[in-house]
């Protein structure tokens, strides 16, 4: 994860550690994580490559913001794929229906299948999904589907790839078990969440905290994410703090794929089939009545 990153980085450059270590030996962070985002983190250990590997970060997002805006459907594709880095996210997000749930009424249903439903729309027409980032340094960060007239707002793209089966974390044994393993404690679950859904994301450019503040512009903030309003601080429910979750690793943000071109042009590729989430998921599927299967 990011944090394992960055204690990696951290234990590298202590000073006993390096009376051990050849002067010689270079180890960076080639590409960053989130703090408490999971996945495939990426160490160079030569220079030469840790530029290359930023330049085609850079280059990446130069060529994305410098197609026509008009060419939605087919803006994650008409880029050379040979020529560029692939970067894909797992996460779970929050399906919210206004504090209805599953037993009291079939709104609630009708609402998580509304939201599933343009997820998929989303996938399947291969839409570029955009937003704009206010640049500032503090977080939570501010996102908008408009930017103000303030030109130094910063685009945000990303496409949905794959979109997975909801769960309703609302009524029966079975949800209450999932709550405890995904929130770590029932009253950290956001009263309006029902149903939660694994989303496959390709990020299409690289901003701070850009898929947790998309997801949260689209009402359906990530899972344990109390910055974004994916969770609720256990000490004050009410009240919400941003630093709630600093040391936890109950964010459901997963860095499941990266594919990019080397400097031999040889085509590099690593993915991840499950996250910390995925036992949890899969023994809700096998342990739960069928009456509450959506």
């Amino acid at each position: 994860s990011g944090a394992v990153g960055r204690s990696l980085l951290s234990n590298c450059a202590s000073s006993e550690l390096k009376s051990y270590v050849d002067s010689s030996i270079y180890v960076t962070a080639a590409q960053r994580l989130d703090q408490n985002t999971s996945g495939i983190f990426l160490l160079a250990t030569k220079k030469s490559f840790a530029s290359y590997f930023a330049k085609m970060l850079r280059k990446k997002t130069e060529k994305e913001l410098s197609k026509d805006v008009t060419d939605k459907k087919d803006s994650a594709t008409s880029i050379d794929d040979n020529q560029r880095v692939r970067k894909r996210y797992r996460c779970l997000v929050c399906i919210n229906s206004s504090g209805l749930t599953f037993n009291q009424t079939d709104s609630a249903l009708s609402a998580v299948h509304y939201e599933e439903n343009y997820l998929r729309l989303s996938a399947r027409s291969n839409t570029t999904i955009r937003h704009y980032l206010e640049l500032s340094k503090g977080a939570p960060k501010k996102f908008s589907s408009s930017p103000d007239k303030d030109s130094t707002w910063l685009e945000c793209w990303m496409k949905i790839c794959n979109v997975g089966s909801p769960y309703p974390v609302t009524d029966g044994p079975e949800a209450e078990k999932l709550c405890e393993k995904l929130w770590g404690n029932l009253s950290c679950k956001p009263k309006e969440c029902v149903a939660v859904v694994e989303v496959e994301v390709e990020l299409l450019t690289g901003r701070t905290h850009q898929i947790r503040g998309q997801f949260a512009s689209m009402g359906h903030p990530l899972c344990g994410d109390i910055m974004y309003g994916g969770a609720r601080d256990a000490d004050d429910q009410h009240s919400p703090k941003a630093n709630g979750y600093v040391n936890s690793e109950l964010l459901a943000l997963q860095c499941c794929e990266l594919s990019f071109l080397d400097q031999f042009s040889q085509r590099n590729r690593f993915r991840l089939e499950r996250a910390w989430w995925s036992p949890a998921l899969i023994e809700w599927n096998t342990g739960v009545d069928p009456k509450f299967k959506i």
